[in-house]
């Protein structure tokens, strides 16, 4: 059993009254050369198939387990704004993710894809991504990596792949832990707990289980010369908080992995929508991300064959308060997405070919090339 406390205070830095001396060129040790030598990351959305990196034909980033546990990654957003050219920006109500500048205000992530597994999240409502904070429902301690194919992917996954695909593959329950329990904490009144299990139940059968909770109080927030409701005191105590939990298993049997995916995020925004009030404990975002999948990998004749089924679930609904002649007007909007997708792919190598040799020959006034 592993139990793991995780403490975040803010730092006050003073700068030093004496230049610091320059730190001394260490030898290198065994250390540096794994790094140089060591295998290179395999990754699987960039052909549909496990490659490495050098074979992967496409422009493509990993993270791996190792540096979200050396750098100290809560979520996804926090991740990825460590690859060179992302960056998060936040509305208080969700996290969107630009690369190399590219970022449209309210366009709710829909020209990235992001996938659990090779599952895409895009939900069929809004056609968006917006899973880059806590409202991704899975914790970063089950990442083993994370994807990052930069530029077009809609050959392979649809319109949603103009920007980049990012694809977050779990640790199997085969390399899991028994128990591990982590908590979470910092200044800013946020409160996680989770805890997963890892199991062999006999005859090829592997379970990965895990649960969290959290609960983060918000900050103050000065509003000035915004609508606040009526009583309320500048600046407004507690805004920005939100709660909910994740929830992920994995069932690995022979030729079989099973994945049930179920998260909920209730979000208080502490700054109104349009003309609404701001700091209203009573306004929030709720976001339901649920599935459940069923893929059979196997190898048939010279290729693999791939069959993936599942069922997807989205829920959204939210309450803004409009102060109008009367007093208040709240406003609910409630949206409900259901689908169910599946898919067969068959992947056959080609022979590696030679190399081309080019036969030109004159057609009248131009000439035709042909390779034999």
């Amino acid at each position: 059993m592993t139990i793991r406390v995780f403490l975040a205070a803010a730092l006050v830095c003073v700068p030093a009254a004496f230049p610091a001396a320059p730190p001394e060129a260490s030898p290198a040790g065994p250390g540096d050369e794994q790094v140089l030598f060591a295998d290179l990351p395999t990754v699987e959305a960039a052909s549909l198939h496990a490659q490495t990196l050098a074979e992967a034909p496409a422009n493509v980033s990993v993270i791996t387990a190792e540096e979200i546990r050396h750098y100290g990654y809560r979520t996804l957003g926090e991740a990825l704004s460590s690859v060179r050219g992302f960056y998060i920006t936040n509305d208080h109500m969700y996290r969107y993710m630009g690369v190399s500048g590219f970022s449209l205000p309210g366009d709710f992530n829909t020209r990235f894809l992001v996938m659990l597994n090779g599952h895409p999240l895009t939900d069929n409502i809004y056609n968006s991504n917006n899973f880059f904070g806590e409202d991704f429902g899975l914790d970063m301690d089950l990442v083993e990596r994370i994807e990052i194919i930069r530029g077009p992917t809609s050959a392979l996954y649809g319109s949603n792949g103009m920007l980049a695909n990012i694809n977050v593959v779990t640790r199997s329950p085969v390399d899991s832990g028994r128990l591990t329990v982590a908590l979470e904490t910092s200044s800013f009144s946020d409160r996680k707990v989770s805890a997963s299990s890892s199991l062999y139940l006999g005859h090829g059968a592997n379970l990965l289980i895990s649960a969290s909770a959290f609960n983060n109080g918000g900050i103050s927030f000065p509003l000035d010369g915004l609508p606040i409701p009526e009583g309320a005191t500048r600046p407004v105590s507690n805004a920005d908080s939100e709660r909910g939990y994740h929830s992920f298993v994995n069932l690995i049997w022979h030729d079989w992995s099973f994945t049930t995916y179920f998260n909920r995020r209730d979000k208080q925004p502490p700054v109104g929508l349009g003309t609404s009030l701001s700091g209203d404990p009573a306004q929030h975002v709720i976001d339901t991300r649920n599935f459940v999948d069923a893929s059979y990998k196997r190898h048939v004749g010279p290729g693999e064959l791939q069959w993936r089924t599942a069922y997807d679930q989205y829920r959204y609904r939210d309450n803004f308060d409009y102060p109008d002649s009367e007093g208040i007007d709240p406003v609910q909007d409630i949206n409900r997405g259901d689908w169910f997708d599946s898919q067969l792919t068959y992947d056959v190598p080609l022979k590696r070919i030679g190399p081309l040799r080019w036969e030109c020959r004159p057609f009248g006034s131009f000439k035709t090339c042909s390779t034999t």
